[in-house]
């Protein structure tokens, strides 16, 4: 049970206090395990004092998110956000968001291969051939369109022994197979969406596809040079560990974003890469793309470069208990991390809430351009 005691929050097991921490020092309260009891002071108080209180599932879309009111400027942050899907400004969001993302991979990708030149080959030059054709792919982002020229244009980017557009706008293998709640599965392309994507969006998720497979690929052949079983990205359901543990963080890390997207006035659940569907919080979803890589891929990599063990529990798709503190712990430390922005250093965490503020302020036309995120420290 979660309760309140004076200025502290208590965890309790059998009535007996296993762990305590004093209001003051808390900046949320994530609960990430089943049948937890929580009392309504502790609700109460989380409130009052703008602690978010976040409620884990075994999947993102499983979240629920107790936190502060909106902010003064909300109506007119949604009103703007509902016209940038028909305006255009919703558009080029989405491109900067996809090129931000593959141009993160590839600094990943970059950075695992670093030390990999001499001592591992054969990796190094998978790594390298994965960063070339990512590249390829974030170079055209901003440029492509929906013509039919443009659908050639992108085929013709995939290159030999790779899938083309036709193929990638509808095959499963970037972060946008995620589906309706970040990791269900490989609808996200438009099959059983209530709201069919645009032409440009569909082109858009070709991209993102295509460079995922690629980045996905490489960061397998790396798994498997630390032991680690790997065949593919796999989503809800999945019986490997580290495709749970991935699919864990990410629900993580969706649970900070939508957080972020609530205090900055935007309403999570109109997206604009991610097509509507009730339900679905399709901006929180898209806001999560400039994160993946920094926030997720890297700490759990690195656990894996370690060779620590990720363990399901046996005969059920769900990481054990160890696994999943595992995982939450290296997610949540890594939000904590600096990194540079602006022209200084932050946490994580803190530009993760500054990129939805920045959205907010674009959105309302306060703003005549939005500069996404990009992880450049590796």
């Amino acid at each position: 049970m979660l309760g309140k005691h004076s200025e502290r929050l208590q965890v309790r097991i059998d009535r007996q206090v296993v762990r305590e921490a004093p209001l003051f020092r808390l900046r949320q309260v994530v609960i990430a395990s089943r049948g937890v009891q929580v009392s309504s002071d502790v609700i109460q108080v989380c409130a009052r004092r703008g602690i978010p209180l976040h409620v884990l599932g075994r999947w993102p879309g499983d979240m629920a998110t107790v936190s502060v009111p909106i902010g003064n400027q909300t109506v007119a942050t949604r009103r703007a956000q509902f016209r940038a899907a028909d305006n255009g400004l919703g558009d080029t969001w989405v491109r900067r968001v996809v090129e931000a993302k593959l141009r993160t991979q590839v600094a990943l990708l970059r950075y695992l291969g670093k030390n990999r030149r001499d001592a591992d080959p054969a990796t190094y030059g998978v790594l390298m051939a994965a960063v070339s054709d990512i590249e390829r792919y974030a170079d055209a982002v901003p440029v492509v369109g929906s013509t039919p020229e443009d659908v050639a244009l992108v085929a013709r980017l995939g290159g030999p022994g790779t899938t083309g557009f036709a193929e990638a706008a509808t095959v499963p293998g970037g972060d946008l197979a995620d589906g309706d709640d970040a990791e269900a599965g490989p609808d996200v392309q438009g099959a059983g969406d209530d709201v069919p994507p645009t032409p440009l969006m569909a082109v858009l998720r070709g991209l993102e596809g295509a460079g995922g497979r690629a980045y996905w690929a490489a960061v397998g052949t790396v798994l498997r040079s630390h032991g680690v079983p790997w065949t593919g990205r796999e989503y809800r359901g999945t019986g490997n560990a580290f495709n749970a543990a991935l699919n864990y963080g990410y629900g993580i890390l969706a649970s900070q974003v939508q957080t972020a997207v609530h205090l900055a006035g935007l309403d999570p659940g109109a997206g604009f890469l991610h097509a509507d569907r009730a339900g679905r919080s399709s901006l929180v979803l898209d806001a999560i793309e400039e994160f993946r890589q920094a926030v997720v891929d890297r700490p759990l990599i690195g656990l894996a470069s370690r060779r620590v063990a990720f363990r399901m529990i046996p005969g059920v798709a769900r990481l054990d208990d160890p696994t999943r503190r595992l995982v939450a712990e290296a997610v949540l430390e890594r939000l904590d991390g600096l990194e540079p922005y602006g022209g200084g250093r932050y946490a994580l965490r803190t530009i993760v809430g500054m990129q939805a503020s920045r959205l907010a302020t674009y959105l309302r036309g306060d703003a005549v351009a939005y500069e996404a995120w990009v992880g450049r420290w590796w």
